[in-house]
């Protein structure tokens, strides 16, 4: 007995410092994020399969129509909030009145001041977090809270899932050959289609329409929540690489092919191809969308905004860095953050195309998101690294270990973190209980950022060196300001080319043009026109 118990000690003691590190990997420390003001939201877990890719993809989900109602008091050290869909002793929501009479009490409570408190009314849309696993299970989390809204495993077949996709019809994933769309608010599959194609390898949901695409590059589109009239099928110019991009509105998704395009369609009853853009090089990895239009980077290391304003699309701004990339830009508000392949992270205006800041020094390949005053991103070992949003300037780095999947959230300043054991981690600024939500803004490019070579923008009302008004220099090649004289012509001088300056020996009113023309003295052109033969036919002489 003495001897088992001894060998019992001897395995906890040898089992514990492998444990210990591996359920603690991948979890960012509360004193690290102190140093940048923000905190810990909550934690929470995603089941994982046992075997095969684990997540698949994430997504983040706003539902304006999906709010709920809180009563905050706001005290010096402390917010009380209180929402409206508490339950009571029946089990039924409170409402918001209640919410506010319970909120104003607890602060009573609190502060010792009976008078002069007052609850205010906030509305804030929900915002669910979808993870998908390898095995076709489809799981809804409150992105705010944590808590597990419902899970559903679409099929039971030993193919793998790929990405799935989110619309208002739902949230939809393609496993063994077949499409499964499930209901928001329960989970419930509510339609099933099987494929003609088995081979999935891409999925998008546009509006209510579903575009799959195998490895062969041949698309095909469903309809998530009614059947096609007329089936819609194209086949695409390479193999799909990368992941799926949808708009904010849901009205088109785009996906990139190794020969360089990508392709934007466009979902409904009639679904279409919207755009094809041709890349200058090969796309090896990841578009971003935002602000009506999609992001592709290329091998090149150029970066192209395409906007969908446009029937066949429109370039409004390309960015030369130079270095590949391959990871999706992140779109925030009137920012579009860039991590290239070698880890160099630029901050590109979305108006002019032109850089805000370019940094060197955080060896990033993901940027995921913006907190507080931070922009923040992964490195390739699994590092969180959190830069200055307006200078780009390195403010810290944690090693988190071990990532399954980088979220990347463009629509609140939320930072999530999932580890290989399915730990999930949301950060916040530190106090901000209720999410910023992240609106797309309307942006339209000048002709000035047309092309943004990562350097500063010009100053279009910058003063001109050779104002008059402005006290400026003298002008070599005007008039005013005591300028001197143009050899090219205007008022100043002699234009030997012709105008009202000079003599133009290629014809004009005062020189004589060899080739013909209708000047003084001028020569016949042997190719034609007025003054001479054209060997090769034509109306000359």
């Amino acid at each position: 007995m003495r001897l088992l118990l001894m060998f019992a000690g001897l395995v906890s003691a040898t089992c514990l410092p492998v444990l210990a590190p591996t359920k603690a990997h991948a979890q960012v420390s509360s004193a690290f994020l102190r140093q940048l003001g923000l905190e810990i939201a909550w934690r929470g877990q995603v089941q994982l399969p046992k075997f095969g890719r684990g997540l698949v993809s994430t997504h983040l989900w706003v539902n304006p129509k999906d709010a709920t109602q809180h009563a905050v008091v706001e005290l010096p050290e402390r917010t009380i909030r209180i929402s409206a869909d508490t339950p009571d002793r029946k089990g039924q929501p409170i409402g918001l009145e209640e919410a506010k009479k319970r909120a104003v009490d607890y602060a009573t409570r609190l502060a010792g001041k009976p008078d002069g408190i007052a609850a205010e009314e906030v509305t804030v849309p929900q915002v669910k977090l979808v993870a998908a696993t390898s095995d076709g299970l489809l799981q809804c989390l409150d992105a705010e809270t944590g808590k597990l809204l419902w899970s559903t495993a679409c099929g039971t077949s030993i193919a793998p899932a790929y990405a799935a996709g989110v619309s208002d019809a739902g949230v939809s994933i393609v496993h063994g050959g077949t499409l499964y769309t499930c209901n928001w608010d329960t989970g419930k599959i509510l339609h099933s289609k099987r494929l003609g194609n088995a081979s999935s390898k891409f999925f998008a949901a546009c509006a209510n329409t579903g575009f799959v695409a195998d490895v062969r590059g041949h698309i095909e589109a469903c309809g998530l929540d009614f059947a096609f009239k007329n089936p819609f099928g194209y086949i695409l110019n390479g193999h799909v690489v990368g992941k799926p991009v949808s708009l904010e509105n849901g009205l088109y998704c785009a996906l990139a092919s190794d020969a360089g395009y990508v392709y934007v369609f466009a979902g409904g009853d009639q679904p279409s191809e919207w755009i094809r853009y041709e890349s200058s090089s090969a796309i090896s990895g990841c578009l971003g969308a935002g602000n009506n239009a999609f992001y592709a980077g290329n091998e090149n290391g150029v970066i192209s905004k395409i906007t969908v304003d446009e029937r066949l699309g429109r370039i409004m701004w390309e960015f030369h860095s130079g270095q590949a990339t391959s990871s999706a830009p992140l779109v925030i508000g009137n920012t579009v953050y860039v991590a290239s392949d070698v880890g160099n992270v630029s901050a590109i205006d979305d108006t002019t195309g032109f850089a805000r800041w370019q940094s060197n020094e955080s060896n990033v390949s993901q940027m995921i998101g913006e907190s507080g005053n931070q922009v923040l991103g992964f490195t390739g070992a699994g590092e969180l690294v959190a830069m200055e949003k307006d200078s780009g300037r390195l403010l810290g780095t944690a090693n988190v270990g071990a990532l399954a999947h980088a979220i990347q959230n463009q629509v609140t300043d939320r930072i999530y973190v999932v580890n290989q054991i399915g730990q999930v981690q949301c950060i916040r600024p530190t106090g901000e209980v209720f999410p910023k939500l992240v609106k797309p803004v309307k942006v339209s490019v000048t002709e000035q950022g047309a092309v943004g070579m990562g350097g500063a923008q010009p100053d279009p009302n910058a003063t001109s060196p050779f104002d008059p008004a402005a006290g400026g220099a003298t002008d070599p090649f005007g008039t005013g300001n005591g300028g001197g004289t143009d050899p090219f012509g205007g008022a100043g001088g002699s234009d030997p080319f012709g105008g009202a300056g000079g003599s133009d020996p290629f014809g004009g009113d005062a020189g004589g043009d060899p080739f013909g023309g209708g000047g003084d003295g001028s020569m016949a052109d042997p190719f034609g026109g007025a003054g001479g033969s054209d060997p090769f036919g034509g109306t000359g002489n």
